[in-house]
């Protein structure tokens, strides 16, 4: 799995800097249109003329993202089954695993002899009144 995050890595690197540039994409844009609204002066044109400019990088920095994204999207889609195959195929042994174990112990249970199930309740008291005695006869056990 450790092979594969390589690819997904280059892939958020890529997310992360297309977000960043439409975001800047945006502020530019919002910029242009509140210089556009306001009343023509010097200062407002320059400042209108600037900010044309930076929006104009900003789409070019978007564009050039969406082509980089539209060069990795294909690389994730090809190593999806190479990431996906060996996940499948350990889930498909976890449950295989599971489910041999369960049948076992299922075929063994009905083999079994029910010898301590058919006794009588007054057995089981006596085993666990003895069972309580030898602990009680332990060294580490204090008496009361």
């Amino acid at each position: 799995m450790k092979r594969y995050n390589s690819v997904f890595v280059g892939a958020q690197l890529a997310l992360r800097k297309r977000e960043q540039a439409m975001q800047e994409y945006q502020k530019c844009q919002a910029r242009v249109d509140k210089l556009q609204h306001k009343e023509k002066t010097g200062t407002i044109v320059a400042k209108l003329a600037q900010s044309k400019k930076e929006l104009l990088v900003a789409e070019e920095e978007v564009s050039s993202q969406n082509k980089l994204l539209l060069n990795e999207i294909p690389k994730i889609i090809e190593a999806r089954i190479d990431y996906f195959q060996p996940c499948l195929n350990s889930t498909i042994r976890a449950q295989v695993d599971y489910s041999g174990k369960f049948s076992s112990l299922v075929h063994e249970m009905i083999k079994s002899p029910l010898v301590e199930r058919s006794q009588p309740d007054q057995y089981y008291q006596e085993n666990i009144q003895r069972r309580l005695a030898e602990i009680r006869e332990l060294s580490i056990v204090a008496d009361d």
